[in-house]
C-alpha cells in the first residue's frame, strides 16, 4: 500500500467558512457510483444525493460506471475537473485488491483526496433454492460430487472473487468465477436458475432469502448479521479463516480547491449516518445526522 492507508486515514475538518457555502456550489453536483442500479453502492449514493440535495438547494445526479471491480468508476472520477462537482464513491476492490493484483493501471491512490468513509458490511454465498444444499456443509459435498460449479460475482478481479477464493481455498474444493458488471444481474440468473451460486453483499440477497426465492447459506463476519439472524457465519460452520467486510468511501480529485475541500469535511461527516447503510463505519467517524 502506499503511505497513507485507506483504513487509518482521518475524515478531513475544518473551521466553518461561511464564504465557501455561500460560494460553492452554484451548480448540479455529480456522484459517479461505480456499481449497477439496486444494490448497496447505489442505494447509497442515491440517498446521499438527496441529503446532499438537501443541504446545498443544488441538483444531485447520480451517474451508475460499472465494471471491473469498481475501478471503471474511480477513473471516471479521477479525470474529472477538479472543481467539487464530481464526487466518486469507490470501495474496497478498486482501492486494495486492484492495486495489489494489476501491475499498472489508469489511476493512482496518489490522486485521490479521500474524504469520508460512508460504511462497511458483509458478503453472502447463496444458492438457487433448488440447490441440494441447506448449509456449507452440504454445500462443499455437493460441490466435490458435482465438480465443474460455478459461481457469480461482480468483477474479475474484485472482494466478492476475492471471497469465493478464500472459500475454495479453506473448503478444499473449486469453482470458477462467472463475472458480472453489477449484483443485480448476477442474482436475477441466480433466481431463475441460470447461474447456480452467488457471491455478494448480503443487501443484494436478504430480501429474496427471506422470500425463499434463493437461499443464503453463509455470510462473512464473525457474527451473524441483523438482517438474516437465521444465516451462520462461515466461521460457525467450520470455516473460520473465510472473513471479510468490504467497506465504501467519498473521493475527491487530489488538487481540488482546499475551500471546496473544507466545505465537504464540514458537510459529509454531519450527514453520512443518515445514509442507508448494512453497518456502520466501525471507527465511528461517520455521525448520525442531527
Amino acid at each position: 500500500m502506499p503511505r497513507r492507508s485507506l483504513l487509518s486515514v482521518p475524515v478531513m475538518l475544518a473551521a466553518p467558512r461561511r464564504a465557501t457555502a455561500q460560494s460553492f456550489p452554484n451548480r448540479p453536483i455529480r456522484i459517479i457510483v461505480p456499481a449497477t442500479p439496486g444494490g448497496q453502492a447505489d442505494i447509497g449514493g442515491r440517498a446521499l444525493a438527496e441529503l446532499l440535495r438537501e443541504e446545498t438547494g443544488q441538483p444531485v445526479v447520480v451517474e451508475n460506471r460499472t465494471g471491473a471491480g469498481g475501478q471503471v468508476g474511480l477513473e471516471a472520477t479521477l479525470r474529472a475537473p477538479k472543481d467539487g462537482y464530481t464526487l466518486g464513491m469507490f470501495g474496497d476492490s478498486a482501492v486494495l485488491i486492484n492495486p495489489l493484483l494489476q501491475r499498472s493501471m489508469a489511476y493512482s491512490l496518489d490522486d485521490m483526496l479521500l474524504l469520508t468513509p460512508m460504511y462497511t458490511g458483509t458478503f453472502a454465498l447463496a444458492v438457487n433454492r433448488n440447490f441440494p444444499a441447506r448449509n456449507m456443509a452440504e454445500f462443499i459435498a455437493e460441490v466435490r460430487r458435482r465438480r465443474g460449479i460455478s459461481y457469480g460475482a461482480y468483477g474479475v478481479a474484485s472482494a466478492p472473487r476475492i471471497l469465493g477464493e478464500m472459500i475454495c481455498m479453506a473448503a478444499g474444493i473449486g469453482m470458477e468465477i462467472v463475472p458480472y458488471r453489477g449484483e443485480t444481474e448476477a442474482v436475477i440468473d441466480l433466481m431463475s436458475g441460470t447461474l447456480p451460486v452467488f457471491v455478494g453483499t448480503t443487501t443484494a440477497v436478504r430480501e429474496q432469502h427471506r422470500t425463499g426465492t434463493l437461499r443464503v447459506l453463509g455470510v462473512s463476519q464473525p457474527e451473524r448479521v441483523a438482517a438474516l439472524p437465521d444465516v451462520p457465519t462461515f466461521a460457525e460452520q467450520g470455516l473460520p479463516s473465510v472473513q471479510y467486510r468490504w467497506f465504501h468511501g467519498l473521493t475527491l480529485q487530489n488538487g481540488t480547491p482546499q475551500p471546496v475541500v473544507e466545505f465537504y469535511a464540514q458537510l459529509l461527516p454531519r450527514i453520512i449516518g443518515a445514509v442507508p447503510h448494512p453497518a456502520p463505519w466501525t471507527t465511528g467517524w461517520a455521525t448520525r445526522r442531527a
